[in-house]
């Protein structure tokens, strides 16, 4: 049986690996009541896509975007390539208030794309 890994292209596999870095570390300096809510969703050239469930912790990390952006840009600047200029928030009302602790890989271990993507690779697996 073949392992997940053959099954999705590499590219794929690192900007995943890449996404879950950025999320942890803007998770590291963010405030213990925000950080579990907050996921990088995508980077494209110049921009970062943050997604949360909440229009008050959306507003809170719109106030601390030049901090996010700023400290990423000193972090990952040979793996960006380009600086980041513009953090973009996202609403994702699905994600619920009910996490312990977020999944190895960035995602909400409650919603329910988590929860199809794990019954697509459980199918995948058989």
């Amino acid at each position: 049986m073949q392992s997940i890994s053959h099954l999705i292209h590499r590219h794929y596999l690192k900007k995943a690996a890449f996404l879950s870095q950025l999320s942890t570390s803007i998770r590291s300096r963010l405030s213990p009541d925000l950080a579990p809510y907050c996921w990088v969703a995508d980077i494209t050239t110049n921009q970062l896509t943050i997604i949360t469930n909440r229009a008050e912790r959306a507003t809170l990390l719109r106030y601390q975007q030049h901090e996010i952006l700023k400290q990423l840009n000193e972090e990952f600047s040979t793996e960006l390539g380009r600086p980041l200029y513009r953090l973009r928030v996202r609403l994702d009302h699905r994600m619920s208030d009910n996490i312990t602790k977020p999944t190895k890989s960035g995602m909400n271990p409650h919603s329910s794309r988590y929860k199809s993507e794990c019954k697509k690779l459980r199918k995948i697996l058989e």
